[in-house]
């Protein structure tokens, strides 16, 4: 072995693991001058230093030092092809984090950049289905106190194309408490695997004040196994009873539900249940059903032309045409969407066959070109929603196929920037 004296402790085991190593390391050197010996042994120790470095420890400027110091060591006689290979790994590896890093950047970039077009579609997506996913039920319960059923539901209602219901024990289910639910309509006649995730809020009206009481804000799925979600322990029913509470007036219970429909999975199969009264009563020469009889005196007080050239006296023909304009009203009062453009043209047919008859309609023909007209917007805002729909999925295809990528840049970039032992160089 070469003699190199006056190292310290720690340079004589490097060096001692070097010549074991590389034992032809020095056998070329052609300095004979022990203190200059010494140095150049502490240069190439220096120079193993920097070796052992990460890559983002060094600029590319000391890594051109480093092979220039190189080059002098090999030039005085030093054989060290191992150092030349472990500095040019170096290079290599310094060059591919500066290119991963590169890489890795432009693939945040783009990641920031598809996930704000990812938002904005969402937020399209939300505006557009925002009227139909979101609804706002009021359920008046008269006569609450003298209520004698043990279960009271509500009329259906539609939401995001589903039909729901509220239900309620007015007399508390095995407590004092009003019982209050949310439940999906008809849920038994839907077809196997529905599920709907819903958010909604159940209130007590407190009518004397603006105060209301929210004793419910949940958000759930709704299935075949938990059809409807509510609390047992809605709200104290003595509170509700207790005399100048604002809960009761005038008999009347208010409960206001706000549902927002978040998912929807499976078709949904909800029929219309219809009943038959024969009771009939005759108002201004229409003989109506007592379900009618408030609907046609309130038309006749807004409207108290609306009859007053119709020309058919045969009491049936009268009835029939009076029906047919309460079912006319009855239709413009559905969602567009619930309304197809064959419905919209039976419906301005029979609107000018009760013209023609001699009603004047000129009010409901206004509604219904109305209700044309949104048919029109809501059949555009569904082509959209579809195709956002289309670019939400690959967006967010694209943005999970970018951030795999980016993983897997930074996997590689960890790899290639950890910094190496001694041992690793001289090896």
């Amino acid at each position: 072995m070469v003699c190199f004296l006056h190292q310290t402790c720690s340079q004589v085991e490097c060096v001692r693991r070097i010549f074991e190593r590389h034992p032809e390391t020095a056998l070329n050197l052609r300095p004979k001058n022990q203190l200059v010996k010494n140095a150049y042994m502490s240069t190439l120790l220096d120079l193993i230093d920097i070796a052992c470095l990460a890559p983002q420890e060094l600029t590319e400027e000391e890594l051109v030092d480093a092979e220039n110091t190189l080059l002098d060591l090999v030039g005085v006689g030093f054989e060290l092809d191992w150092l030349k290979k472990k500095l040019e790994e170096l290079f290599v590896k310094k060059k591919k984090m500066e290119t991963r890093g590169e890489r890795m950047r432009e693939l945040d970039r783009m990641i920031v950049e598809q996930r704000q077009v990812l938002l904005a579609l969402e937020y399209d997506s939300r505006t557009i289905m925002g009227k139909q996913a979101r609804k706002k039920i009021t359920w008046t319960i008269k006569n609450f106190s003298s209520l004698k059923c043990e279960k009271l539901c509500s009329d259906q209602f539609v939401v995001a194309r589903c039909k729901w219901r509220l239900c309620a024990y007015p007399k508390g289910n095995n407590v004092d408490y009003l019982f209050l639910f949310l439940e999906v309509a008809d849920h038994d006649s839907l077809p196997c695997g529905w599920r709907r995730n819903a958010r909604y809020s159940l209130c007590i009206v407190n009518q004397n004040t603006i105060k209301r009481s929210t004793q419910n804000d949940e958000q759930k799925w709704f299935d075949e196994k938990s059809p409807r979600w509510g609390r047992v322990s809605m709200f104290p029913l003595n509170e509700i009873h207790a005399k100048e509470s604002g809960y009761l007036v005038n008999g009347e219970l208010k409960i206001v539900a706000e549902i927002e429909v978040i998912a929807v999975l499976g078709k949904l199969d909800v029929t219309e249940e219809s009943s038959t009264i024969i009771e009939t009563m005759d108002v201004n020469g229409f003989q109506l059903l007592p379900s009618q009889m408030e609907l046609v005196s309130r038309l006749l007080e807004r409207h108290p032309e609306i009859a007053s050239n119709f020309r058919t006296k045969n009491p049936n023909l009268r009835t029939g045409y009076m029906s047919l304009l309460l079912s006319l009203i009855e239709t413009l009062r559905q969602s567009p969407h619930e309304l197809s453009k064959t419905d919209l043209d039976e419906a301005d047919a029979a609107l000018g066959s009760m013209t023609n008859a001699g009603f004047k309609l000129d009010w409901l023909e206004k509604k219904l070109d109305e209700m044309a007209e949104k048919k029109e917007k809501e059949e555009a805002s569904e082509i959209r929603v579809q195709e956002i729909e289309e670019e939400l999925k690959d967006l967010k295809q694209k943005c999970s196929d970018l951030e795999a990528q980016l993983e897997k840049e930074k996997l590689e970039l960890s790899i290639a920037i950890a910094p190496i032992s001694f041992d690793d160089v001289i090896m």
